[in-house]
């Protein structure tokens, strides 16, 4: 079955490759023309280079190339590079000029409102949060000037209060929806906008482990949606094993 093929696929680059090197490998991503990690590109099916990452690793589960493909990358001096290799860029924050008064007004309960504007206020200092981490990320003068383990917590803070900020946009939809209200359309956008950067850092959140099986897990979802098909020659199936169909006598 296809789903078979694409995770016999997975696993062979799993087994027979050295998989946290692979997935610190650079390929381009074809939306900003620099270079970007695979693991950064396949932590979403919709990331431009999401498509470019699966065929790196296709070519690399087919050559069973393990130690010239590194050489290969473009070099990295600094020992933490993932802000230079793709600038972080948050979405613009949200308009909050009603008041508690106005969204009574507007037919919310005083505890409705109450709500709205508590949201409201945790969502700016969220904003701000993710500013100030993003500034300096991607800032190489200070960012390369602070030690890996400094710039291990910033990156944290940055993806906790990226993730926050997604959450508290679900809270405050969800909040519209209990006082009987259609939430504003400037919030259902934001929503969206904060959904894959708040994707990306949970992926980076996981552990390797985890990593790995989130991996499989959106290979195999591209797959059966229709994304990412991954064309498998005769070769490289034959290093999988396990064709579906056996092959008739004339190899047809």
């Amino acid at each position: 079955m296809p789903i078979k093929l694409v995770d016999l696929l997975i696993e062979s680059v799993f087994e027979d490759t050295n998989t946290e090197a692979v997935y610190n490998e650079l390929i381009p991503n074809p939306a900003t023309g620099k270079p970007i990690k695979v693991k950064s590109a396949l932590s979403r099916s919709d990331h431009p280079a999401y498509q470019a990452a699966l065929d790196h690793i296709e070519g690399r589960a087919g050559s069973g190339d393990q130690t010239q493909q590194p050489a290969q990358q473009a070099p990295v001096e600094e020992p933490v590079e993932e802000p230079a290799e793709e600038p972080t860029e948050e979405p613009a924050a949200v308009s909050t000029e009603q008041t508690a008064e106005d969204l009574i007004q507007q037919g919310f309960s005083d505890k409705g409102a109450d709500f709205q504007i508590e949201k409201r206020e945790e969502m700016n200092s969220n904003f701000d949060s993710v500013k100030r981490s993003s500034d300096i990320m991607n800032d190489p003068k200070r960012w390369n000037k602070i030690s890996p383990e400094r710039q291990k917590e910033i990156k944290s803070e940055y993806n906790t209060s990226v993730i926050a900020q997604r959450d508290n946009l679900k809270s405050q939809i969800d909040g519209y929806t209990e006082e009987g209200q259609d939430p504003p359309p400037e919030l259902l956008d934001a929503l969206n906008d904060w959904e894959g950067p708040a994707q990306q850092a949970e992926f980076d959140n996981m552990s390797p482990e985890e990593q790995q099986d989130a991996q499989k897990m959106k290979a195999v979802d591209a797959y059966e949606k229709g994304l990412g098909m991954i064309d498998i020659d005769q070769d490289l199936a034959g290093n999988l094993g396990d064709f579906d169909e056996p092959e008739t006598a004339t190899g047809i």
